[in-house]
């Protein structure tokens, strides 16, 4: 499903989340398009306990992505980077890594309580490590960040 020409990531990712019933706010690719998935005011369905208290952006890639695979991505984190400084703006979401403490998970190991004790952008992997590995060990947050922060600053 991942680096299809056109639209086909961002379609096959609309076509998953219908059927599995999972969702995130926004979508993007490789190419740098994006898509709407869940307006920002309605709850998506990406993260469990945390669905209501976050807003999603899902990056069309794999965890196992090398910072090498992610930086020749420019147009995606370029896209990434928008949305991050909308959002940043919108709901005044501090442009750095948030910190999160105090995950439990119940029986069938699905987190049933936690804290953001520091706002900002959160990955899948802190708010669920131990059922979620995503962007990856390769993940170059700091561009990404930097990019968002620009943005966040030229934007009127």
């Amino acid at each position: 499903m991942v680096d299809q020409p056109g639209t086909g990531d961002l379609l096959g990712l609309a076509r998953f989340f219908a059927r599995s019933r999972l969702s995130s706010h926004v979508a993007d690719d490789a190419d740098g398009l994006s898509s709407r998935m869940v307006a920002d005011e309605r709850m998506a369905y990406h993260a469990t306990y945390w669905n209501a208290t976050t807003i999603a952006i899902e990056q069309m890639g794999f965890s196992d992505f090398s910072r090498a695979t992610w930086l020749a991505r420019p147009a995606q984190l370029d896209a990434t980077a928008g949305w991050i400084a909308t959002w940043a703006r919108r709901y005044r979401i501090p442009i750095r890594r948030c910190v999160v403490a105090g995950i439990r998970y119940n029986r069938t190991k699905r987190v049933v309580a936690g804290t953001i004790v520091r706002r900002g952008v959160c990955s899948h992997s802190q708010l669920d490590p131990r059922n979620r590995g995503d962007p990856g060990r390769g993940y170059p947050w700091d561009v990404v960040l930097s990019k968002a922060r620009a943005r966040a600053a030229g934007a009127g």
